[in-house]
């Protein structure tokens, strides 16, 4: 983590690993599926979030990519989430 103290402004940044794995079904694919949880996990926080205590954070994802897991059909998705939180204003 690293914090941000400047004028005006007090919050930290961060980065984390978001996994997902999908196992291929008779309607869809593994690398389809994991594809898809992906893609609705960057949609569904992507962006600027407030926080309870008032404070936002702005996500956005990075390096995102799929891997073939041991099976034929199983497969992983992961991305680097990087976050940037401000404190609420006083």
């Amino acid at each position: 983590m690293r914090r941000l103290n400047a004028a005006c402004v007090k919050g930290a940044e961060t980065s984390f690993d978001v996994h997902a794995f999908a196992r291929g079904s008779a309607s869809q694919t593994g690398y389809d599926a994991a594809s898809a949880i992906g893609a609705t996990i960057e949609a569904t926080f992507a962006g600027k979030l407030t926080l309870e205590n008032g404070a936002t954070c702005a996500l956005r994802f990075s390096d995102a990519r799929m891997l073939r897991d041991a099976a034929p059909d199983d497969w992983h998705w992961f991305a680097q989430c990087n976050a940037r939180v401000l404190a609420a204003p006083a």
